[in-house]
């Protein structure tokens, strides 16, 4: 605003109140969560790039694994209920010093299945395979309409649905539906 020397615009002030909100008024109470999720992130893809370099240059397994079967432990929705629990206490009695545990692990667990719900999208392109510019479409409006959150629910929510498993049983039966169909035909 003031190297543009004119008043912002009602979403630029919106945006500028967001993060003095988040980082002169809160951080502490969420600096470590944000913090954890950046690494988590940053990791997951230090490891995947350099996964997929040591295989490509030098012909070499690399890590087992992939990023797009990563899950984390079942028991770690434990961990968020507990939160959610303490979220509540927090929000009843405000002055009993829970905010900076409760938020900075509530940042954390989302990173945690914001990565799952990424991992769970990775496997879903991996698998279906849609040309690029439809995978991309489909990544900016699920970003755009839905949110970084969506990832976050579906990370969650692949806890009890186990979505790449549904999705693999899904091609499968397409799979089968079509080979039906060119047998009868």
């Amino acid at each position: 605003e003031q190297a543009l020397g004119e008043p912002a615009s009602a979403e630029q002030r919106r945006i500028i109140e967001r993060l003095e909100w988040m980082f002169l008024e809160h951080w502490g109470d969420m600096g470590l969560g944000i913090a954890f999720g950046l690494v988590l992130v940053m990791t997951c893809i230090g490891v995947s790039v350099t996964s997929r370099w040591v295989r490509n240059r030098n012909g070499l397994l690399g890590p087992r694994g992939a990023f797009r079967t990563m899950r984390p432990p079942d028991i770690l929705v434990w961990g968020v209920i507990a939160v959610a629990a303490l979220w509540y206490a927090d929000q009843q009695w405000p002055g009993i010093g829970l905010r900076p545990v409760v938020w900075n692990t509530a940042l954390a667990l989302a990173a945690v299945y914001w990565t799952n719900g990424a991992a769970v999208l990775a496997y879903a392109l991996h698998l279906l395979r849609p040309p690029t510019v439809v995978a991309a479409v489909g990544f900016v409006a699920v970003i755009t309409l839905a949110g970084l959150q969506s990832l976050c629910i579906v990370g969650l929510f692949d806890t009890w649905f186990s979505f790449r498993t549904k999705l693999r049983a899904w091609k499968v039966s397409r799979q089968l539906a079509r080979a039906a169909r060119r047998n009868d035909g």
